[in-house]
C-alpha cells in the first residue's frame, strides 16, 4: 500500500477575493459633506449680518427720537420762561410735609399746583407744565447723582404710627459741593417730601448762612426730590433738611406694614 501524505486543502478564498472583501469594508466619505458645511456657514453669516443691521437701525431710531424730544422741550421752555416766574412757598407750608409749588404770573392771581409723586410715565410728561417752564435744570438730571456734590452723613428721624398705618420723619443730609451746582437732587420713592432749609457751613461745621431755594419739585422718572436755586452753590459744606411722610400699607417698598398667621391661627 502506498502511504498517503497529509495535503493541506486549498483555501476556498483566493487572494483576489480577500482584497475584494477588504475593499468593501472600507468607509466611504460622502462627497456632499463639504458643500453642506459651506452652505451652513453662509446661512450663519447672513443671520449675523441681519442681526447687526437691526441693532444699528434700533440705536439710530432711539437717538433721533431723543433729539426730537430735547428740541421740543427746549422750545417749550423758551416760550414760557418770559411769562412765568416762581416763588418759593413759606415755612408753614414746608412744615406741612406737602410738596407744593406756587407759581405766579405777571397778569394772573397766584395758583398752587400739587406736584405728582407716584406717576410712572416719561419724565417730561409727569412733571407739571409750570415746573417744566420754571426749572432750569430738568435737562441736566440723570439716573445718577451729579458728580459736583458728595453726601457724607445722614441723620434720620422716623416716627411710624401703626394705628394710622403711616409714618412721618425728617432727615438732615450733610454734603460737600465739589463744583458749583444750582440744584440738589435726592432719591425718594412713594413719599411726600418738602425741603425745610439749606445751610451753608463754615470749616468747623457751624452754620454760616441760609440758602433759599427758588423751586422744589418731585421728578418721578428718576425718583428724585429736587431742590433748585437761583444761582449755583459755592464750593463748600452744606446741610439739607427734608420733611417727609408715607403710608405703611398697599405696597412693599421702603418701610411698610405686614402681618402673618401663627400656628394657632392668630393673625399678628
Amino acid at each position: 500500500m502506498y502511504a498517503t501524505k497529509n495535503v493541506r486543502p486549498r483555501s476556498s478564498l483566493s487572494t483576489d477575493d480577500n482584497h475584494r472583501i477588504k475593499d468593501t469594508n472600507r468607509p466611504h466619505k460622502a462627497p456632499g459633506n463639504t458643500i453642506l458645511t459651506l452652505v451652513a456657514f453662509c446661512v450663519f453669516l447672513l443671520v449675523l449680518c441681519g442681526f447687526l443691521l437691526g441693532a444699528l437701525v434700533y440705536v439710530g431710531k432711539n437717538i433721533a427720537d431723543e433729539h426730537q424730544r430735547q428740541q421740543a422741550a427746549n422750545s417749550t421752555q423758551a416760550a414760557l420762561n418770559g411769562t412765568i416766574r416762581t416763588v418759593y412757598v413759606d415755612r408753614d407750608q414746608l412744615l406741612s410735609t406737602k410738596p407744593i409749588l406756587s407759581v405766579f404770573s405777571d397778569n394772573r392771581a397766584p395758583t398752587t399746583t400739587q406736584v405728582p409723586s407716584n406717576t410712572k410715565s416719561r419724565a417730561m410728561s409727569t412733571v407739571a407744565p409750570a415746573i417744566r417752564a420754571a426749572s432750569k435744570v430738568l435737562q441736566k438730571l440723570g439716573y445718577r447723582l451729579p458728580k459736583e456734590m458728595k453726601p457724607s452723613k445722614y441723620k434720620l428721624q422716623l416716627r411710624p404710627d401703626l394705628n394710622q398705618k403711616n409714618y412721618t420723619g425728617n432727615i438732615s443730609i450733610s454734603l460737600e459741593v465739589l463744583e458749583p451746582i444750582a440744584f440738589i437732587p435726592v432719591h425718594v420713592k412713594q413719599l411726600n417730601v418738602s425741603t425745610v432749609d439749606v445751610q451753608h457751613l463754615d470749616e468747623s461745621g457751624a452754620p454760616l448762612k441760609s440758602v433759599t431755594p427758588t423751586l422744589t419739585f418731585s421728578y418721578p422718572e428718576f425718583e428724585y426730590w429736587v431742590t433748585e436755586f437761583e444761582k449755583p452753590l459755592d464750593v463748600g459744606n452744606y446741610t439739607l433738611r427734608l420733611n417727609f411722610n408715607g403710608s405703611l400699607t398697599d405696597r412693599i417698598t421702603g418701610l411698610y406694614q405686614s402681618s402673618y398667621w401663627d400656628k394657632l391661627k392668630n393673625r399678628n
